[in-house]
């Protein structure tokens, strides 16, 4: 499947039912997102609930945030995620995806019980999305599964 292929609606479902099985079957990821590089998500999953009410919220400027977290011209400060407000932690620049050929850049974001990591594939121009559970420390885990779904991106 590639990126691009979003852009017909009929792909819309195989991209939800690509994070469900990436992401929310690993049992470390609540919500998964795929995004643009302006932060509009085009495809969402979540393990319980409406994906898109986890993810999206039409009240907060959550695009423009989502995208500024990889604006490096300004701190990376905050970003709203299904109307929840994360403070971005830490940004790797140098995150490491097998088969991409241009930069991967990780960050990882706190908010309260709920953690989050947001992944930028300069290369696709995509942001993946993964919220995870704080109270059962998943950060690590949901991280690990961001990283590996993204270098199935380059597979084959």
């Amino acid at each position: 499947m590639n990126l691009g292929d979003h852009n017909e609606e009929g792909h819309m479902s195989d991209w939800q039912t690509s994070l469900e099985a990436n992401l929310i079957s690993t049992g470390n990821v609540l919500a998964a997102g795929l995004a643009y590089s302006n932060g509009e998500i085009f495809a969402a999953a979540a393990a319980d609930g409406d994906a898109w009410e986890q993810l999206y919220n039409p009240d907060s400027n959550e695009a423009e945030t989502i995208a500024k977290v990889f604006d490096f011209s300004t701190p990376p400060g905050l970003a709203w995620i299904g109307g929840h407000k994360y403070t971005v932690s830490s940004r790797d620049t140098e995150a490491e995806v097998e088969g991409a050929s241009g930069r991967a850049v990780l960050a990882v974001l706190q908010g309260g019980e709920k953690g989050a990591s947001l992944l930028y594939l300069e290369d696709l121009g995509q942001i993946l999305i993964a919220v995870h559970d704080e109270t059962r420390r998943l950060g690590g885990a949901s991280r690990m599964a961001l990283l590996s779904y993204a270098s199935s991106f380059y597979g084959e």
